[in-house]
Order: structure tokens, then C-alpha cells, then sequence
């Protein structure tokens, strides 16, 4: 099985890698708000909506996590092509940020890259965000989760009209602990291209529904004993489409690996 795969960037595009189509598509909404009443209501204040700019120009929108009042995880090809992001933090609907932008909105021009072939990055706001705005999440230090634990996701992702929701979508999905086919060699070669490291990957289910265009960075949340910690960041997910293959999971950047990294540069 030749498998492509969908790297969950910002804008809707279809790439070319290594002469492979990666489709950029969107995930089915199953409820009417587009939300998951379940979830816990607060998501907004450590998920962070980036929209990426190359001088005026609008060029990609992606999500990100608060982990430090002025730092933000996300992925590295959230930055593709984009000079400066601009990020609105501690708010559900982020059209609404303009009522108050010392509050909400953040210029983000500083970018600290993981090493070649890890998907992570760090920028560094303009300035901290209160405490009253966004809460920083903690991070996961643990081993990853058992096959079935459940977690969260929350980003401003497309549903699959292609129309982007302007408030904050939260959803339930369940760990994949194998990470699906993912290491089929058939489809790994594929896979590969995206990035894919097993030690450093965690893979949650697309069923019934998955992230997708505009969610990449968004953060993947566990309950940690009654904590919401953050377990990973979105990075891709299957060509084919979201929600549709429970052979072929999300992938996600595995937080744990990396916290001396983050803590380096967030002043611990």
C-alpha cells in the first residue's frame, strides 16, 4: 500500500514531496457547534491561534501552545513561508481580540528550532502574557500513554466545507499506541517524509474525527491525575483524508523528549 501523507499546515494547498501528492484536507465536525461539550471549557487559555505574515501578506494560520507567559510550542513547518506570526492568546473566538488587542494579541518574531528532523519549534512573544489572559500548560514528563487513554485537542482547524471556525475547537480522541500502519514499510517510506521518528512520535486516533488544516501545533492534552498536561503536538496525519482511515492515525511530537529543551528556553 502506497500511503501519502497530510502534514496539518495552515493554508489549503496540495504539496510535492518526492514526487508523492500530500493533501492538505479538512475533519468532519460532529456536532453542531463544532465543539465537544465534554471537554473542559478552558482550553483557550493555553491554546494559541498564530497567523503567519511575510510583510502584510496573510501567508498560513496554525496553532500553538503557551508554555511560558512568553513562549509558545508549536511545529517547525508552522514557519514555512511566514517572516513573523502574529498570535492571539487567552481567547476562544479570536475575531474578537481586536476589541482589546493589548490584552489578546502578540507579535511573535523570534523562532527557536528543534535539531533536523524534529518537528518543534519555540517562539518567543513580544512581550508576557498575564496571568489573568492565558495560562501556560504544563508539560508531560511521563512515559506515553496506554492504547485507549483518552486526550484532548483543541485548534481552529477546518471542518470539511473548507470553512475555518473562528472559536476554538475542542475534541475528544484515544491514544494508538502502534501508531496504526505507520510502520508498515510500505507505508513508512511515505511516512518518513514527513518527519516520522517512532521514539518521538505519539499517534492518536482520526475516528471519529481528527486534526487537520490550521490545527497543526495545536496542543494534544492528557489528564494527568486531575492536571491537564501537555502530551504532544499535532504535526500530520494521513493524505487520504481526515477521519476516514483507522488504519492511519494523527502523528504528533512527542513533548516529553524535549522538556529541557522548552525549559532551557522559557527560564524553566
Amino acid at each position: 500500500m502506497s500511503t501519502s501523507v497530510r502534514v496539518a499546515l495552515g493554508v489549503v494547498a496540495v504539496l510535492l514531496v518526492a514526487g508523492m501528492a500530500v493533501v492538505l484536507v479538512s475533519w468532519s465536525d460532529t456536532s453542531p457547534d463544532g465543539g465537544d461539550d465534554a471537554l473542559p471549557s478552558e482550553a483557550f487559555r493555553h491554546t494559541v491561534h498564530l497567523r503567519g505574515f511575510t510583510g502584510d501578506e496573510l501567508v498560513n494560520t496554525c496553532t500553538g501552545a503557551l508554555v511560558a507567559p512568553e513562549w509558545v510550542l508549536t511545529v517547525k513547518h508552522c514557519w514555512g513561508g511566514a517572516d513573523a506570526f502574529v498570535a492571539i492568546v487567552g481567547i476562544a473566538d479570536w475575531t474578537t481580540a481586536a476589541q482589546d488587542p493589548e490584552s489578546f494579541v502578540y507579535a511573535a518574531n523570534t523562532i527557536e528550532r528543534q535539531r533536523v528532523g524534529v518537528d518543534l519549534a519555540m517562539i518567543r512573544l513580544d512581550r508576557p502574557v498575564p496571568a489573568e489572559v492565558g495560562v501556560p500548560i504544563p508539560l508531560f514528563t511521563g512515559d506515553e500513554p496506554a492504547e485507549g487513554t483518552e486526550v484532548s485537542i483543541a485548534g481552529w482547524g477546518e471542518r470539511d466545507d473548507g470553512v475555518r471556525p473562528t472559536v476554538l475547537v475542542p475534541f475528544g480522541t484515544t491514544i494508538d499506541a502502534d501508531c496504526g500502519e505507520w510502520g508498515d514499510p510500505e507505508t513508512s517510506t511515505d511516512f518518513l517524509e514527513a518527519g516520522f521518528q517512532p521514539d518521538i512520535t505519539v499517534c492518536t486516533s482520526a475516528i471519529p474525527r481528527g486534526a487537520c488544516t490550521g490545527d497543526s501545533g495545536a496542543p494534544v492534552v492528557l489528564d494527568d491525575g486531575g492536571t491537564p498536561r501537555l502530551l504532544g503536538i499535532v504535526a500530520f496525519g494521513s493524505g487520504e483524508g481526515c477521519s476516514v482511515d483507522a488504519r492511519l492515525p494523527d502523528g504528533h511530537v512527542a513533548v516529553a523528549p524535549f522538556v529541557d529543551w522548552v525549559e532551557d528556553l522559557a527560564g524553566g
